[in-house]
Protein backbone atom coordinates (compact mmCIF):
# COMPACT_ATOMS: atom_id res chain seq x y z
CA UNK A 1 0.00 0.00 0.00
CA UNK A 2 1.64 3.24 -0.95
CA UNK A 3 2.04 5.60 1.88
CA UNK A 4 1.30 8.61 -0.02
CA UNK A 5 -3.08 9.42 0.06
CA UNK A 6 -4.71 9.09 -3.43
CA UNK A 7 -6.41 11.92 -5.55
CA UNK A 8 -9.67 10.96 -3.70
CA UNK A 9 -8.84 10.98 -0.43
CA UNK A 10 -6.76 13.81 -0.62
CA UNK A 11 -10.21 15.70 -2.10
CA UNK A 12 -11.87 13.98 0.72
CA UNK A 13 -9.60 15.39 3.44
CA UNK A 14 -9.96 18.84 2.01
CA UNK A 15 -13.46 18.52 2.06
CA UNK A 16 -13.91 17.98 5.61
CA UNK A 17 -11.34 20.94 6.52
CA UNK A 18 -13.23 23.21 4.68
CA UNK A 19 -16.39 21.91 6.04
CA UNK A 20 -15.30 22.26 9.44
CA UNK A 21 -13.72 25.76 8.91
CA UNK A 22 -17.12 26.68 7.86
CA UNK A 23 -18.90 25.36 10.77
CA UNK A 24 -16.53 27.03 12.80
CA UNK A 25 -17.60 30.49 10.94
CA UNK A 26 -21.04 29.91 11.90
CA UNK A 27 -20.07 29.80 15.37
CA UNK A 28 -18.59 32.58 15.72
CA UNK A 29 -21.42 34.58 14.33
CA UNK A 30 -21.75 35.66 17.75
CA UNK A 31 -21.70 39.01 20.13
CA UNK A 32 -18.10 40.37 20.32
CA UNK A 33 -17.94 39.58 23.90
CA UNK A 34 -18.37 35.61 23.60
CA UNK A 35 -15.95 36.06 21.14
CA UNK A 36 -13.75 37.91 23.07
CA UNK A 37 -13.86 34.82 25.80
CA UNK A 38 -13.69 32.25 22.51
CA UNK A 39 -10.78 33.87 21.18
CA UNK A 40 -8.76 33.79 24.64
CA UNK A 41 -9.30 29.83 24.75
CA UNK A 42 -8.65 29.32 21.49
CA UNK A 43 -7.06 31.72 19.93
CA UNK A 44 -3.38 31.53 20.02
CA UNK A 45 -3.72 28.08 18.45
CA UNK A 46 -6.60 29.01 15.60
CA UNK A 47 -5.37 31.72 13.95
CA UNK A 48 -1.98 30.50 12.87
CA UNK A 49 -3.92 27.55 11.73
CA UNK A 50 -6.29 29.82 9.95
CA UNK A 51 -3.24 31.72 8.29
CA UNK A 52 -1.53 28.30 7.50
CA UNK A 53 -4.53 27.30 5.39
CA UNK A 54 -4.76 30.67 4.07
CA UNK A 55 -1.26 30.46 2.72
CA UNK A 56 -1.44 26.87 1.11
CA UNK A 57 -4.79 27.30 -0.43
CA UNK A 58 -2.63 30.33 -2.51
CA UNK A 59 0.25 28.40 -2.68
CA UNK A 60 2.22 30.16 -1.08
CA UNK A 61 4.19 28.14 1.39
CA UNK A 62 7.56 27.69 0.71
CA UNK A 63 7.16 30.88 -1.50
CA UNK A 64 7.36 34.10 0.65
CA UNK A 65 8.38 33.94 4.47
CA UNK A 66 4.89 35.23 5.61
CA UNK A 67 5.15 33.39 9.08
CA UNK A 68 7.47 36.35 9.93
CA UNK A 69 6.65 39.38 11.17
CA UNK A 70 9.47 41.16 10.45
CA UNK A 71 11.04 41.83 6.89
CA UNK A 72 14.70 42.98 5.90
CA UNK A 73 13.54 45.60 3.39
CA UNK A 74 10.12 45.94 1.13
CA UNK A 75 11.44 43.85 -1.65
CA UNK A 76 10.23 40.76 0.93
CA UNK A 77 6.75 41.60 -0.02
CA UNK A 78 6.62 41.92 -3.67
CA UNK A 79 3.43 43.83 -4.20
CA UNK A 80 4.49 44.12 -8.00
CA UNK A 81 4.46 40.42 -8.42
CA UNK A 82 0.82 40.22 -8.00
CA UNK A 83 -0.14 43.84 -9.65
CA UNK A 84 -3.64 43.77 -10.40
CA UNK A 85 -3.45 46.68 -12.67
CA UNK A 86 -0.73 44.55 -15.18
CA UNK A 87 -3.38 42.27 -17.08
CA UNK A 88 -6.68 44.28 -15.97
CA UNK A 89 -9.73 41.86 -15.62
CA UNK A 90 -10.64 38.57 -17.06
CA UNK A 91 -13.96 36.46 -17.37
CA UNK A 92 -12.81 34.21 -14.72
CA UNK A 93 -15.99 34.70 -12.68
CA UNK A 94 -16.41 34.07 -8.76
CA UNK A 95 -17.69 30.36 -8.82
CA UNK A 96 -14.46 30.14 -11.09
CA UNK A 97 -12.18 31.24 -8.30
CA UNK A 98 -14.54 29.05 -5.67
CA UNK A 99 -13.66 25.79 -7.83
CA UNK A 100 -10.24 26.27 -8.70
CA UNK A 101 -8.83 26.76 -5.20
CA UNK A 102 -11.16 26.14 -2.83
CA UNK A 103 -13.05 29.57 -2.74
CA UNK A 104 -15.29 28.51 0.55
CA UNK A 105 -12.15 27.33 2.47
CA UNK A 106 -10.63 30.65 1.71
CA UNK A 107 -13.99 32.55 2.44
CA UNK A 108 -14.49 31.02 5.91
CA UNK A 109 -10.93 31.40 6.81
CA UNK A 110 -11.31 34.92 6.23
CA UNK A 111 -14.23 35.21 7.38
CA UNK A 112 -13.41 33.91 11.09
CA UNK A 113 -10.83 36.03 11.29
CA UNK A 114 -13.15 38.93 10.54
CA UNK A 115 -15.03 37.85 13.21
CA UNK A 116 -12.10 38.31 15.50
CA UNK A 117 -11.29 41.83 14.23
CA UNK A 118 -14.87 42.56 15.48
CA UNK A 119 -13.73 42.87 18.89
CA UNK A 120 -12.43 46.21 19.51
CA UNK A 121 -9.23 44.74 22.65
CA UNK A 122 -8.29 42.40 19.89
CA UNK A 123 -7.44 44.29 17.63
CA UNK A 124 -3.79 45.30 18.64
CA UNK A 125 -2.89 41.73 19.47
CA UNK A 126 -4.02 40.76 16.39
CA UNK A 127 -2.21 43.13 14.22
CA UNK A 128 0.81 42.23 15.82
CA UNK A 129 0.32 38.23 14.86
CA UNK A 130 3.24 37.32 13.16
CA UNK A 131 2.14 36.38 9.41
CA UNK A 132 -1.08 38.25 9.94
CA UNK A 133 -0.55 41.62 7.85
CA UNK A 134 1.51 40.03 5.07
CA UNK A 135 -1.04 37.12 4.48
CA UNK A 136 -3.72 39.35 3.97
CA UNK A 137 -1.62 41.44 1.97
CA UNK A 138 -1.67 38.82 -0.38
CA UNK A 139 -5.07 37.45 -0.75
CA UNK A 140 -5.89 41.77 -1.20
CA UNK A 141 -3.36 42.28 -4.13
CA UNK A 142 -3.74 39.01 -5.48
CA UNK A 143 -4.13 39.49 -8.92
CA UNK A 144 -7.72 39.87 -10.62
CA UNK A 145 -7.16 38.15 -13.81
CA UNK A 146 -5.82 35.06 -12.40
CA UNK A 147 -8.68 34.07 -10.24
CA UNK A 148 -7.37 32.82 -7.48
CA UNK A 149 -9.46 34.64 -5.08
CA UNK A 150 -13.58 35.03 -4.43
CA UNK A 151 -14.56 38.13 -3.79
CA UNK A 152 -15.78 37.81 -0.59
CA UNK A 153 -12.20 36.75 0.70
CA UNK A 154 -10.78 39.88 -0.62
CA UNK A 155 -13.05 42.04 0.87
CA UNK A 156 -12.79 40.25 4.32
CA UNK A 157 -9.29 40.83 4.21
CA UNK A 158 -9.61 44.50 3.14
CA UNK A 159 -12.50 44.81 6.03
CA UNK A 160 -10.10 43.62 8.51
CA UNK A 161 -7.36 45.55 7.57
CA UNK A 162 -9.77 48.36 7.85
CA UNK A 163 -10.97 47.31 11.22
CA UNK A 164 -7.63 46.97 12.56
CA UNK A 165 -6.64 50.34 11.34
CA UNK A 166 -9.41 52.05 14.15
CA UNK A 167 -6.35 51.16 17.16
CA UNK A 168 -4.55 54.37 16.93
CA UNK A 169 -1.30 52.15 18.19
CA UNK A 170 -2.43 50.06 14.80
CA UNK A 171 -2.54 53.30 12.70
CA UNK A 172 0.91 53.93 13.48
CA UNK A 173 2.45 50.34 13.58
CA UNK A 174 0.54 49.22 10.05
CA UNK A 175 2.02 52.04 7.50
CA UNK A 176 5.30 50.32 9.01
CA UNK A 177 4.39 47.17 7.55
CA UNK A 178 6.14 46.54 4.48
CA UNK A 179 3.97 47.04 1.43
CA UNK A 180 0.57 47.82 2.90
CA UNK A 181 0.17 51.56 1.50
CA UNK A 182 1.27 50.21 -2.13
CA UNK A 183 -0.91 47.60 -1.85
CA UNK A 184 -4.19 49.74 -0.69
CA UNK A 185 -3.16 52.17 -3.73
CA UNK A 186 -3.27 49.58 -6.26
CA UNK A 187 -7.18 48.28 -4.98
CA UNK A 188 -8.30 51.94 -4.83
CA UNK A 189 -6.80 52.43 -8.34
CA UNK A 190 -9.55 50.40 -9.52
CA UNK A 191 -12.18 50.49 -11.40
CA UNK A 192 -9.66 52.05 -13.94
CA UNK A 193 -10.27 53.22 -17.58
CA UNK A 194 -8.81 49.92 -19.03
CA UNK A 195 -11.12 47.84 -16.60
CA UNK A 196 -14.09 49.97 -18.31
CA UNK A 197 -13.50 47.80 -21.89
CA UNK A 198 -12.36 44.69 -20.01
CA UNK A 199 -14.89 43.83 -17.40
CA UNK A 200 -17.43 41.55 -18.92
CA UNK A 201 -20.74 42.09 -16.66
CA UNK A 202 -21.55 44.72 -14.01
CA UNK A 203 -21.01 42.40 -10.84
CA UNK A 204 -18.05 42.35 -11.50
CA UNK A 205 -17.59 46.08 -12.05
CA UNK A 206 -19.42 46.39 -8.61
CA UNK A 207 -16.80 44.17 -6.90
CA UNK A 208 -14.25 46.14 -7.93
CA UNK A 209 -16.22 49.23 -6.31
CA UNK A 210 -16.61 46.93 -3.21
CA UNK A 211 -13.30 46.53 -2.53
CA UNK A 212 -12.36 50.39 -4.07
CA UNK A 213 -14.65 51.70 -0.83
CA UNK A 214 -13.31 49.47 1.78
CA UNK A 215 -9.90 50.32 0.45
CA UNK A 216 -10.75 53.87 0.82
CA UNK A 217 -11.92 53.28 4.37
CA UNK A 218 -8.79 51.76 5.43
CA UNK A 219 -6.61 54.40 4.25
CA UNK A 220 -9.03 57.08 5.96
CA UNK A 221 -8.79 54.85 9.41
CA UNK A 222 -5.03 55.06 8.88
CA UNK A 223 -4.39 59.16 8.39
CA UNK A 224 -6.27 59.88 11.54
CA UNK A 225 -2.84 59.15 12.97
CA UNK A 226 -0.79 62.75 13.31
CA UNK A 227 2.63 60.85 12.31
CA UNK A 228 0.37 59.13 9.48
CA UNK A 229 -0.40 62.61 8.01
CA UNK A 230 2.62 63.75 6.90
CA UNK A 231 3.85 60.77 5.54
CA UNK A 232 0.54 60.43 3.46
CA UNK A 233 0.98 64.11 2.29
CA UNK A 234 4.31 63.11 1.03
CA UNK A 235 3.49 60.50 -0.90
CA UNK A 236 2.79 61.97 -4.38
CA UNK A 237 1.22 59.40 -5.85
CA UNK A 238 -0.91 58.39 -3.05
CA UNK A 239 -2.63 61.88 -3.23
CA UNK A 240 -2.96 62.08 -6.85
CA UNK A 241 -5.03 58.46 -6.59
CA UNK A 242 -7.23 59.71 -4.00
CA UNK A 243 -7.80 62.89 -6.03
CA UNK A 244 -8.78 60.95 -8.89
CA UNK A 245 -11.23 58.33 -7.38
CA UNK A 246 -12.46 61.39 -5.62
CA UNK A 247 -13.07 63.01 -9.39
CA UNK A 248 -14.28 59.94 -10.69
CA UNK A 249 -18.32 60.93 -11.02
CA UNK A 250 -19.32 58.05 -13.83
CA UNK A 251 -19.27 55.04 -15.99
CA UNK A 252 -20.01 53.24 -19.02
CA UNK A 253 -21.92 50.34 -16.90
CA UNK A 254 -23.72 53.42 -14.58
CA UNK A 255 -23.00 56.92 -12.60
CA UNK A 256 -22.78 57.49 -8.98
CA UNK A 257 -22.38 60.09 -6.52
CA UNK A 258 -18.83 60.79 -5.15
CA UNK A 259 -17.31 58.04 -2.13
CA UNK A 260 -17.47 60.40 0.92
CA UNK A 261 -14.91 58.07 2.13
CA UNK A 262 -12.47 59.21 -0.31
CA UNK A 263 -13.59 62.47 0.28
CA UNK A 264 -12.94 62.02 3.99
CA UNK A 265 -9.31 60.53 3.06
CA UNK A 266 -7.91 63.18 1.12
CA UNK A 267 -8.74 65.49 3.30
CA UNK A 268 -8.08 64.06 6.84
CA UNK A 269 -4.47 63.23 4.61
CA UNK A 270 -3.12 66.15 3.15
CA UNK A 271 -4.78 69.07 4.92
CA UNK A 272 -1.45 69.03 7.46
CA UNK A 273 0.71 68.06 4.66
CA UNK A 274 -0.29 71.32 2.68
CA UNK A 275 0.01 73.84 5.18
CA UNK A 276 3.74 72.20 6.35
CA UNK A 277 4.59 70.82 2.87
CA UNK A 278 3.32 73.10 0.38
CA UNK A 279 1.25 70.38 -0.57
CA UNK A 280 3.32 66.79 -1.09
CA UNK A 281 6.31 69.26 -1.52
CA UNK A 282 6.61 68.63 -5.57
CA UNK A 283 3.11 70.21 -6.09
CA UNK A 284 2.27 74.39 -6.11
CA UNK A 285 0.60 74.71 -3.15
CA UNK A 286 -2.77 77.04 -4.53
CA UNK A 287 -2.69 74.79 -7.58
CA UNK A 288 -3.18 71.94 -5.34
CA UNK A 289 -5.45 72.84 -3.60
CA UNK A 290 -7.27 74.39 -6.27
CA UNK A 291 -7.34 70.66 -7.86
CA UNK A 292 -8.57 68.89 -4.91
CA UNK A 293 -11.45 71.61 -4.58
CA UNK A 294 -12.81 71.03 -7.74
CA UNK A 295 -12.60 67.22 -7.32
CA UNK A 296 -13.95 66.72 -4.32
CA UNK A 297 -16.50 69.73 -4.08
CA UNK A 298 -17.61 69.99 -7.42
CA UNK A 299 -19.50 73.56 -7.61
CA UNK A 300 -20.15 73.56 -3.94
CA UNK A 301 -18.14 76.67 -3.53
CA UNK A 302 -19.12 77.07 0.52
CA UNK A 303 -17.63 73.69 0.61
CA UNK A 304 -14.75 74.20 -1.24
CA UNK A 305 -14.06 77.60 0.31
CA UNK A 306 -13.99 75.95 3.90
CA UNK A 307 -11.42 73.38 2.76
CA UNK A 308 -9.07 76.21 1.61
CA UNK A 309 -9.52 78.16 4.79
CA UNK A 310 -8.39 74.71 7.05
CA UNK A 311 -5.36 74.12 4.05
CA UNK A 312 -4.18 77.68 4.71
CA UNK A 313 -4.10 76.85 8.53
Amino acid sequence: MSPFPHDTEVEDISKEISNTTMAIEMVHRCSADKILIVFHRTGSELLPLLLNEIQEQLGLCGTYPLHHHHYPSNESFDVAACDSSAKGISSITTDDSEHRTGGHHLKSCTKIIAHFARVGSLTETLAASNGLMSTLQYVTSSPYHAGTVPIEARLNSLWIIANLACSAENMIRMVRNPGLLQTLIEVILHPSQEDEEKVDWVLQYMELLRCRSVGLRAILNLSWAHENKTLFAEDVRLVEVLISTANHKESTWGAWERCEWCVAAVEAACCRGVTEFGGCAKMDKEAFVSSEIEALFGGDCQCGEGYRRRCEG
